[in-house]
């Protein structure tokens, strides 16, 4: 699988660095690209079947990029069923790591063992919601180049700023990673065991501690880390329903002030370091707060 994959890769840039040497002189790039929507000249047609229609027949990359477009969606809905299936594979592997063997030599099991762990790591990236966008990016450079050649994409991604999708890409998915996790349940689970670590600790410092570890794995993963550490030193004691609901109803409004220990958000689009003008020659730097959908300028 893995070497199939590498062959198939190694083919592709072959063939792209080939397409591109000629590209200059058998493609000439589209002038404009993409078309402006006023282009169309679709704006009295009422049925929104027929503007697409219309649409499709003047750029008709503009259905394969509608195709790519909801395969992207559909691939964020199933992030989670990916992530099942690394789990699944992640445990076949360790299963095979307890395997007693023979000290003479490779196991006759190692290549299973690798094929199951880079599955398992494929299936976590596939999982990653972050990345969704960013995987579907290349069928849609693979279809400009195939309408418009290879000239165009360039020129295309060149005056196109993709430096916030990037910047989400890379702080979202870097923190997210399997041993920044476990790094940060070690540093939790340290400071809980304080006290022969009774349930009230665990309480205690999975919904502070955890929360302002935000501000360094992002928001959405230290409410992934504090979930799973409730749920199983806390939820699993049978508390009250409405202790139940009111710690979960801490965990979010903790979640969204966990940001204060930085300038910046890393949660989606919260990159941007902004100055705030308080008069002539006069300027402080705003205060953030983390929230899963706006900036709080304080």
């Amino acid at each position: 699988m893995g070497k199939t994959l590498l062959l198939l890769g190694l083919a592709l840039s072959l063939c792209l660095t080939t397409f591109s040497a000629t590209a200059a002189g058998l493609l000439r790039p589209v002038v404009d690209f993409p078309l402006p929507v006023d282009s169309y000249h679709d704006q009295q047609i009422p049925s929104l079947f027929v503007k697409l229609t219309g649409r499709i027949q003047r750029e008709p990359l503009n259905l394969v990029a509608t195709i790519i477009f909801s395969a992207a969606i559909v691939h964020k809905f199933l992030a989670a069923k990916f992530h099942k299936i690394a789990h699944r594979y992640q445990q076949r592997s360790e299963v095979i790591e307890d395997l007693p063997h023979a000290t003479d030599g490779p196991p006759e099991s190692g290549k299973e063992h690798d094929k199951l762990i880079f599955r398992a790591q494929l299936f976590y990236f596939m999982g990653e919601v972050e990345a969704v966008f960013g995987i579907w990016l290349i069928p849609l450079f693979v279809a400009i180049i195939a309408f418009h050649g290879w000239s165009t994409m360039v020129d295309y991604v060149g005056n196109v700023n993709v430096a916030d999708a990037i910047f989400v890409v890379v702080i979202m998915a870097m923190p997210s990673s399997l041993p920044i996790l476990r790094f940060t349940e070690t540093v939790i689970a340290k400071v809980s065991t304080v006290g022969n670590g009774p349930p009230a600790s665990w309480w205690l410092a999975i919904l502070t501690l955890g929360p302002l570890l935000g501000s360094f794995i992002t928001g959405p993963a230290a409410m992934t880390i504090c979930a799973l550490l409730l749920r199983h030193r806390f939820y699993s004691l049978k508390p009250s329903e409405s202790l139940k609901y009111a710690t979960l109803g801490l965990l979010f409004v903790n979640i969204s002030v966990g940001g204060v220990l930085t300038q910046f958000c890393v949660s989606s689009g919260c990159d941007r370091r902004e100055r705030l003008e308080l008069g002539p020659g006069v300027h402080a730097k705003p205060f953030r707060l983390e929230s899963c959908h706006r900036n709080h300028l304080v």
